[in-house]
């Protein structure tokens, strides 16, 4: 049994959440695969015929603290679904996933897999929105891949490993040879929490929870193949704004993992991961790219 929360509060999310629950429908998702989906939401009229859990008001000022971040939310809702005692899929409500997603995780929970991450890259939500189906969405994924390389996030151009340094924060470092995506990450997006019921998730699953992973325990999806998803991102959207306040443009990768990646991060950053649309091609020997991978690496 996979429990799902699907947290979907504020019209963002809830606009985007319908897409996710399409992409589940997929074949080797929830046809095929024993789960539990509960909607975790401020607008449960929304979700018509699911499991709805109602954030009310007062919930999700309690649920968000002082600051009410959506993150200390979104993390509060996923450690609830833990206490079913199953492992949880802590899939973002604007992503969308690729078919045999589930059953995937499915057999590495079988593996003993405590923790699964994924890469995620960010699409234009407006113009992938217009291509996708609320209905279902039943792409494998290499057909996923395909779409959403036609609507990559302008700013996550910015990330590629030819364009840096500049204004975002470097999360993630990617090149591209023609259908091929290869990322190296600090963060990457944990898609299957396996763990105690009781384990501390706030105030975000990517970062402090990260810290305290044995990297024993962390099974990275290095090839795209396996599973994808996408990020539905706003177009305007800023996700480095919070950075710039303390980083120059020109500060170096290296640098910038010393203070912002933990132990763990550095170690998913020893992976390079393939997002590709059809055979993996693999980019060219880079020399600068490789003195930086190896800097990086003497941080841990």
């Amino acid at each position: 049994m996979l429990v799902i929360p699907i947290v979907a509060f504020g019209e963002w999310f809830v606009e985007s959440a319908p897409f996710l629950l399409a992409s589940l429908k997929a074949p080797g998702n929830l046809p095929h695969v024993e789960a539990r989906v509960i909607i975790y939401t401020d607008q449960p009229e929304r979700f018509e015929g699911y499991e709805v859990h109602y954030l009310t008001p007062e919930e999700l000022r309690w649920r968000g603290g002082e600051k009410g971040g959506k993150h200390k939310i979104t993390s509060s809702c996923y450690a609830e679904a833990m206490r079913f005692g199953h492992p949880i899929v802590p899939l973002a409500a604007d992503m969308v996933c690729s078919a045999h997603t589930l059953s995937t995780l499915e057999v590495l929970v079988s593996r003993g897999a405590k923790v699964v991450v994924v890469p995620v890259v960010r699409t234009v939500a407006q113009d992938m929105r217009q291509r996708l189906s609320w209905e279902i969405i039943s792409l494998y994924p290499r057909e996923l891949c395909a779409l959403a390389f036609q609507y990559l996030h302008p700013r996550q151009e910015k990330m590629y490993w030819d364009k840096l340094p500049n204004e975002m924060a470097p999360t993630t470092i990617f090149r591209r040879v023609g259908n091929t995506i290869a990322a190296r990450c600090f963060h990457m997006h944990p898609l299957l929490l396996n763990l105690p019921p009781d384990t501390p998730l706030s105030p975000g699953i990517d970062g402090e929870l990260m810290a305290r992973m044995r990297i024993e325990d962390c099974y990275v999806v290095t090839d795209s193949d396996e599973m994808v998803v996408f990020d539905l991102t706003d177009r305007d959207y800023n996700w480095s704004a919070g950075y710039l306040k303390r980083y120059k443009p020109d500060t170096r990768v290296d640098f910038w993992a010393l203070d912002k990646a933990n132990n763990t991060h550095l170690w998913f950053f020893e992976h390079e991961c393939y997002v590709h649309a059809g055979e993996i091609e693999r980019p060219p020997p880079d020399a600068a790219y490789e003195a930086m991978r190896d800097a990086v690496r003497r941080r841990r």
